[in-house]
């Protein structure tokens, strides 16, 4: 991207307003892909995120925290879909019954690590070589990428105060 960096300043009532605007054509053929998808996303966060990662330039990089089974990677994918533009996504794609996260889950969805990880990789195999899986927390890849320059971090990784908090200090960097 040259050194240019992409900047979109919104406010709270426009990221508001973004979401909650009727689906165009293409944006329910998105959300119709991914309905199937057992996620955590709901379809107004899936539609927030395919269009906040619309407005990217071409070439973007995205970086996700927290992946699950891909909807939401799905939901950033169909928007930079045919573009050279890349996505990131982080997970430990293992051990789900024991974060705090999915207590209250029903534990059928959770128990089997291989399930969703394969369910991960099916769900966002149309992005091919654009979509990378990292798979660990986001501790472990800070170093690996300080300094990459995403221009779309999107952080839903664990939920308590000190993953969000230390996650935000990693992106931070960049």
């Amino acid at each position: 991207m040259g050194g240019k960096r992409f900047v979109c300043n919104l406010s709270c009532q426009e990221l508001i307003k973004l979401s909650a605007a009727a689906p165009t054509a293409n944006e329910q053929k998105m959300l119709d892909a991914i309905l199937s998808i057992d996620s955590l996303t709901n379809h107004q966060e899936s539609l927030a995120l395919y269009r906040l990662c619309s407005l990217l330039p071409d070439g973007a990089k995205i970086l996700e925290i927290g992946s699950f089974n891909g909807a939401s990677a799905a939901a950033m994918g169909y928007a930079i879909k045919g573009k050279s533009s890349q996505i990131y996504c982080i997970d430990p794609w293992s051990n789900y019954v024991l974060q705090e996260d999915f207590l209250s889950t029903d534990y059928s969805r959770i128990a089997d690590d291989n399930k969703i990880i394969n369910c991960f990789m099916q769900n966002t195999a149309f992005l091919g070589n654009q979509i990378h899986m990292m798979r660990g927390f986001s501790a472990d890849f800070a170093s690996m990428i300080a300094g990459q320059g995403f221009d779309f971090i999107f952080i839903d990784g664990a939920h308590d105060y000190d993953s969000v908090k230390s996650d935000i200090l990693i992106c931070y960097q960049h």
